[in-house]
């Protein structure tokens, strides 16, 4: 696009070169026409000046009028040029937007809406205990950590103070995430308990109550089983967030 552009100009300017020559050739038709007629009685040359000036400012004219013509098409070549790189521009300004909104997106901290998680804990049983582990090297899931540590004391649900997670430094699970290590996902949320059906909406099992609120106010979660829990017990697991993964 920009090497059209370029030629265009050009072009361009070649033919207001050729408009001014054309011009100045006019104005000197027009004064071979004036001498021509100042001089027409006394020499023969007069009259050969007038009609030399007056084919000169004939052709003149046309070539201006071929000319005029030619810079209206380049102009509004360049118009519609401009017109496909703003629109381009354009183009690129917006999918440069969406691509900063994605990263904003994706390094921005998770919330738990407060008010939703505890009215959702509301409609059903309560769990004997919840303990929260997050991954210690990563300070946004501390915080979405102590945010779940705030909103199950407003719901009146007994919890532990949050832990971080001990890696597994046992081969070849030192190689893995830690949440990974331990059995979790290696990003998002996991909820475990000693057994369960798989939660739906309708659930109002303490294990379904608080699966569907971090559902619903966080957007998934990540049921699992674990069989060294005791009865009542569920274990939340903060791992970092999708794309963005820590020992």
């Amino acid at each position: 696009m920009a090497t059209n552009s370029t030629a265009i100009t050009t072009i361009k300017k070649r033919w207001e070169r050729a408009e001014f020559w054309l011009e100045v050739a006019s104005v000197v038709g027009g004064l071979m026409v004036g001498v021509g007629l100042w001089v027409e009685g006394e020499t023969s040359i007069g009259q050969r000046l007038v009609t030399g000036g007056v084919a000169l400012e004939v052709i003149c004219a046309w070539w201006v009028l071929v000319s005029s013509r030619k810079l209206q098409n380049i102009l509004e070549r360049e118009f519609e040029t401009l017109r496909l790189e703003t629109a381009q521009a354009k183009q690129k300004q917006a999918e440069a937007e969406l691509h900063l909104g994605r990263l904003k997106e994706q390094v921005a901290w998770r919330h738990i809406p407060a008010d939703e998680f505890v009215k959702a804990l509301q409609d059903g049983p309560k769990a004997r205990m919840v303990n929260v582990l997050y991954l210690r090297d990563d300070p946004e899931c501390w915080s979405l950590a102590m945010e779940f540590i705030d909103v199950l004391s407003k719901a009146s649900w007994p919890f532990s103070l949050p832990e971080p997670i001990k890696p597994n430094d046992t081969p070849p699970f030192s190689l893995f995430p830690s949440t990974l290590s331990i059995g979790a996902n290696p990003t998002g949320i996991s909820v475990e308990a000693r057994e369960f059906k798989f939660p739906d909406w309708d659930d109002k099992t303490a294990f379904g109550v608080l699966t569907n609120a971090i559902v619903h106010c966080l957007g998934g979660v990540s049921p699992r089983e674990n069989k060294s829990l005791p009865d009542g017990i569920f274990r939340i697991i903060v791992g970092p967030k999708e794309g963005r993964f820590f020992r």
